[in-house]
């Protein structure tokens, strides 16, 4: 039914690919599962703080402008953590060089084994069969 093939050797083209691909994809891939969560307001998305909380001049002390400002207590954070994008762009071809490169790695250490199978099965059922 079918024709089974013992391949020791991926083709040529496997050969000599760097390293650094597989890195980028991994990364990348990293990347794209990190959560990004964190988030603080700065003082223009807390609420309140409308009015000018005393007078500019005549008191003494320090001149206020809003209540919400970072100073205070219940102000806006300063510098803090704001939604990111994590995202890394890998190319196409750059993807299809890390993948070749892990195969060729996997490949080198017998981890590796392919089934290519040249049959056409009409129902499920045959393919049931096939696989028990």
């Amino acid at each position: 039914m079918s024709k089974l093939e013992l391949v020791k050797e991926l083709p040529e083209n496997f050969n000599g690919i760097n390293s650094h691909n597989l890195y980028l994809y991994v990364k990348s891939y990293m990347a794209k599962l990190r959560a990004n969560t964190a988030r603080v307001k700065n003082r223009s998305e807390v609420s309140g703080g409308g009015k000018k909380p005393k007078a500019q001049k005549g008191s003494g002390g320090a001149r206020w402008g809003s209540k919400r400002s970072p100073l205070f207590v219940g102000g806006g954070q300063i510098f803090g953590p704001t939604k990111r994008n994590y995202n890394q762009k890998v190319n196409k071809k750059q993807k299809i060089l890390a993948l070749s490169y892990a195969l060729n790695e996997q490949a080198a250490n017998n981890n590796l084994f392919i089934v290519i199978l040249n049959m056409y099965f009409v129902k499920c059922e045959e393919m049931h069969r096939f696989s028990d």
